[in-house]
């Protein structure tokens, strides 16, 4: 699954004559790789956790759990639709781990202000996943790239299911008691460990692709 998510440091389409380039191959030339059915399928993903937190704010937390749920399983297409279509590229990855980190942040304010979740889970959930970003962004400006890592994507999954879980049960029992309480703060648990270990990794093999020149 990891494979599904990780490209080169070229697309996929580079070097590809242009008569053996298949439909989708085509349209990610003509639109400089920004068109391809794994870009749409990220951003329309994303469309659908922003609708789902709206839903949440205005205390439709079941409309807003479909929502949210409908825009997860977006995301895990995304990466199956670029490696059918033979599209994968630098772009993707990092917009599909871009929206990933954006749509964990805003969840993570939305569910605390609507009385889903303290804040200090919330807090805890995001804090690796800050220091991976910031260490991300150190690594970019020395002209490197970093990938995503089983650990983080691992923590990421996690962090989801444990937030529908604690979304789903406060929809139906506000007072914390349900099954699912008992497994959103299991898997939130298990998520945060995961995030720690996953930026620990980075740190400690760089996880780089090949340096790019100055």
């Amino acid at each position: 699954m990891m494979n599904l998510h990780r490209a080169g440091s070229k697309p996929q389409w580079d070097g590809v004559p242009s008569k053996k380039r298949n439909t989708w191959q085509d349209l990610a030339v003509s639109t400089n790789g920004i068109l391809t059915p794994g870009n749409a399928l990220t951003i329309l993903g994303f469309a659908m956790v922003l609708s789902g937190l709206m839903y949440i704010l205005q205390e439709q937390y079941w409309l807003g759990a479909v929502y949210i749920g409908i825009g997860r399983l977006l995301d895990i297409a995304d990466g199956q639709a670029a490696e059918y279509t033979k599209t994968k590229s630098p772009l993707g990855e990092q917009l599909d781990a871009g929206f990933d980190k954006l749509a964990t942040v805003l969840i993570l304010i939305a569910l605390p202000a609507a009385s889903v979740l303290p804040w200090s889970l919330a807090i805890a959930l995001l804090a690796p996943h800050v220091a991976i970003a910031a260490y991300s962004a150190y690594r970019i400006a020395h002209f490197q790239q970093l990938h995503p890592s089983k650990f983080g994507k691992i923590s990421m999954a996690l962090a989801w299911v444990s937030l529908v879980a604690l979304l789903v049960g406060h929809a139906v029992a506000a007072d914390k008691t349900t099954v699912l309480h008992i497994i959103g703060y299991i898997t939130a648990a298990s998520s945060i460990a995961y995030g720690v270990a996953a930026f620990w990794h980075y740190v400690n093999t760089g996880n780089t692709g090949q340096s790019k020149p100055k």
